[in-house]
């Protein structure tokens, strides 16, 4: 699969293997405290320099447009979207505001679990934030318990990656959350405008779902791996389904793998872009995604729409795609203006339906054409980034 289209690799925050508990304390710290150790000599310096509050807020949204998607970690469980500031945006953040320290200490070591204890110490404010941090350590698998050697390498990764949390957690603790919302802002700003490519939302969805039709996959199959309808996808079902195409293009994953991992439809249609109004792109596939095709359309159950004659079925199908369509379309207006007037933003609700509601009358409803539906989403949407940059300044 061509790597055109396709997106930039995250940052997985996720592991299935800790457990995390935190607490936070914070406590005023004497000069001549053993808390900073060899770092004391440089008190001086540090209360010598200056912290100028507008820069900082510009250099932390520049940290986070530069990291983009590697400043934020992001998944989904439980039907919610669980997201926060990276490691990599916490070390960042930290260099740039400057004059601190960090630190990690193993409190105590039982079989699998580790209590570590993180600490921040800013240099200037002569204050001490610690957070502890609870790992339960997996055993050693596969190759790497065979020998000796791999199994304390896999020890040493997973305690690294513990103290990183640890002492993130104390990081993120101790800097001012005016600082690291500015990253996160500039961070989720910048993560937007790649994975759209200068498109709008759902322009940039009809994009991603062409790429992957183009390749076989339809969108019912689509569907089923984020466990969305198409019609109701964000930012976030775009980008997932771009970084498996990223994957695909650098041959970390093929299309069968995928599908034997996230799971195909029972019955797809033939045309998977068709409820989205995107034409057939499929062209001669490459020999191993046609063994793929060829294998899944040979498990296929028929269904009795599959059995009726081409030409009613054709037309019975497009009739049935447009109301979905529209439908899903019309959900997705309902939904946006229920975001903005819930953040008493009435007004820019008001605004869109004066200027729309000139051309197609009153507001968006299923009776509307699918391509009026989509022009109120995008203005919606619109307004609803506008709102969240304005929240943020």
């Amino acid at each position: 699969m061509p790597s055109d289209g396709w997106g930039y690799a995250p940052t997985d925050e996720q592991s299935t293997q800790i457990a995390e508990t935190s607490v936070t304390t914070i406590t005023p710290m004497q000069p001549n405290s053993t808390a900073v150790g060899d770092y004391g000599p440089f008190l001086a310096a540090a209360k010598s320099r200056k912290r100028d509050i507008r820069e900082m807020l510009t250099d932390a949204q520049s940290v986070g447009r530069r990291l983009a998607a590697d400043a934020f970690y992001q998944w989904r469980q439980g039907g919610a979207s669980i997201q926060g500031p990276s490691i990599k945006l916490a070390y960042a953040l930290a260099q740039v505001w400057g004059s601190c320290v960090t630190q990690c200490a193993i409190v105590s070591q039982q079989g699998g679990r580790v209590h570590l204890k993180g600490r921040y110490v800013d240099l200037q404010t002569l204050a001490i934030i610690e957070r502890d941090y609870i790992s339960h350590m997996a055993p050693a698998p596969g190759k790497y318990a065979e020998k000796p050697d791999q199994a304390d390498r896999w020890a040493v990764m997973q305690m690294q990656s513990a103290v990183s949390k640890a002492v993130r957690g104390a990081i993120l603790g101790g800097l001012p959350a005016w600082f690291v919302d500015a990253a996160m802002t500039g961070a989720l700003t910048e993560h937007a405008e790649r994975v759209k490519g200068g498109r709008s939302l759902p322009d940039a969805i009809v994009h991603v779902v062409g790429l992957w039709v183009k390749h076989g996959v339809t969108e019912a199959e689509l569907e089923v791996w984020v466990g969305q309808i198409v019609g109701l996808w964000t930012l976030h079902e775009v980008y997932e389904v771009t970084q498996w195409g990223k994957a695909m293009a650098a041959g970390n994953e093929t299309l069968a793998t995928l599908r034997a991992r996230l799971g195909t439809p029972v019955s797809t249609p033939a045309k998977g872009g068709a409820r989205m109004g995107i034409p057939d792109l499929q062209t001669e596939p490459t020999p191993d995604i046609a063994a793929d095709i060829k294998a899944h359309d040979e498990a296929r159950v028929k269904t009795s729409e599959e059995m009726l004659g081409e030409s009613q079925a054709q037309q019975g199908a497009d009739k049935a795609s447009e109301k979905a369509a529209k439908a899903s379309w019309a959900h997705i207006c309902k939904e946006r203006i229920d975001m903005l007037q819930s953040a008493g933003e009435g007004a820019r609700v008001q605004a869109v339906c004066d200027e729309l509601g000139r051309k197609w009358g009153e507001t968006p409803s299923a009776r509307h054409s699918l391509a009026s539906l989509q022009a109120w989403a995008a203005a919606l949407q619109a307004q609803l980034d506008d709102c969240e940059l304005t929240h943020h300044e």
